[in-house]
């Protein structure tokens, strides 16, 4: 079955002239540069959307714990429930669910989400301490138009640090209660005059706070379950190598890889929770920036060879991946006065379910389901401090199950940082 959709956006934006409120002294929002609300880099009060952008020190603060929702857990208008060591769900404006997918996850570009479970995230395999993020920004609010269906309710967009930026070393060990262990080093150097490299590697080993349910609950009201978890100690390693190579001032080719295993994770899930061991994930990209375009191609995998619903005792097994290309564009015309940003995205899923005997486990057969669209947004400044966006995307895919949102409003926005 092939779907085509269509979202548009058309917001109207009041930008107020907060400098000269203040004697002439910009606020510390007019100096913060976005670039998830449209796509190219702007100022935070000029954005068409509501967004959170992090500070260094505030993704410093949460460095140590690994833990990604938390670095966003504060954050206006966002809910982060959580359910077991690297189980949450992460949403906005007041929907959530399990496994939800309503708001759409992305480091460099790429989507880490997992397909078979409709997109949710794995976060325990998150391939990098989280110091190693130079920004982290979350929108809140649909971003269909220019992201696709996943961006239902937002975009939490992650950029790391190029290797150039931290020539050196850098080790970090953390223990704690659960029997917590963490470790985690990294390396980058100047390899030739335009060429940089880098190499991440990490350890993780703890006990989860939840409990075996088959004799006793922790809580009134839970059911029991069928069988006890075959481990409840989460353990994860991760390993990744970045290499950088310049041509000129401007124009970067990145080429990024690496792989995770992750062991012994608990996840909640509608029907019950379910036990997840011996999961691998590589995953790779590759990526060419300059000033008016960019390039990019990322796989990402990942393979569970052993999944247990602890309520009803049923195995289960997955090897899925997702394997996507995007190119974009955006320009200023009229004397800064007319904004444009263009692109094109493909993307082809690859999802398997079958056991170590051939039996499919959760689908009835081996999918393989692929997609394309083009998006694109206009920004106009037909005077100071007013601004009007519209943004439209159009998806073809024979994916059944993928869902497209549409919204146009006409509003005066308000910013945070």
């Amino acid at each position: 079955m092939r779907r085509r959709s269509l979202s548009l956006v058309a917001v109207l934006v009041l930008a107020l002239p907060l400098a000269a409120q203040t004697d002439d002294v910009p606020p510390v929002t007019e100096t913060i540069t976005v670039s998830a609300a449209s796509r190219r880099p702007e100022r935070i009060v000029e954005a068409p959307a509501s967004i959170t952008a992090l500070t260094p020190e505030e993704i410093q603060r949460h460095a140590v714990d690994g833990q990604v929702p938390r670095l966003i857990a504060a954050t206006p208008g966002v809910q982060v429930p959580q359910s077991g060591l690297f189980d949450f769900s992460v949403n906005a404006r007041g929907f959530n669910s399990f496994l939800n997918r309503r708001v759409l996850t992305l480091i460099d570009g790429r989507d880490p989400s997992i397909p078979i479970f409709g997109g949710a995230q794995n976060w325990a395999s998150f391939p990098f301490p989280l110091d190693e993020l130079r920004n982290v920004e979350l929108v809140r609010g649909p971003g269909a138009a220019l992201y696709g269906s996943g961006a239902y309710n937002g975009v939490l967009n992650m950029v790391t640090t190029r290797p150039r930026d931290e020539i050196g070393g850098a080790a970090r060990i953390a223990f704690g209660e659960l029997a917590t262990l963490r470790g985690e080093a990294r390396v980058a150097k100047n390899i030739t005059p335009s060429l940089f490299g880098r190499v991440i590697a990490g350890r993780f080993r703890g006990d989860d706070f939840t409990h075996p349910r088959v004799t006793s609950v922790e809580y009134a009201g839970l059911p029991r379950e069928t069988v006890a978890p075959a481990d409840d100690r989460a353990d994860v390693a991760f390993a990744s190598l970045r290499l950088d190579q310049s041509f000129g001032d401007k124009h970067v080719l990145t080429i990024e890889g690496g792989q995770s295993l992750v062991d012994g994770v608990l996840i909640a899930t509608g029907t019950g929770r379910l036990n997840l061991l011996d999961t691998r994930r590589p995953w790779g990209r590759a990526n060419f920036n300059a000033p008016r375009w960019n390039v990019a191609a990322f796989y990402t995998g990942e393979t569970t060879n052993r999944m247990t619903d602890l309520g009803s005792g049923a195995v289960s097994y997955f090897d899925t991946y997702r394997l996507a290309a995007e190119g974009q564009w955006h320009g200023v015309f009229a004397r800064d006065r007319v904004y444009v940003v263009a692109g094109a995205a493909a993307d082809n899923l690859s999802l398997d379910t079958a056991d170590p005997t051939g039996r499919q486990t959760i689908l009835k057969q081996h999918e393989r389901e692929r997609g394309r669209a083009v998006f694109g947004q206009l920004e106009l400044v037909p005077a100071a401090g007013w601004k009007f966006v519209a943004s439209a995307r159009w998806d073809d895919t024979d994916r059944k199950w993928r869902r497209a949102s549409s919204r146009t409003t006409f509003c005066r926005t308000a910013h945070d940082s």
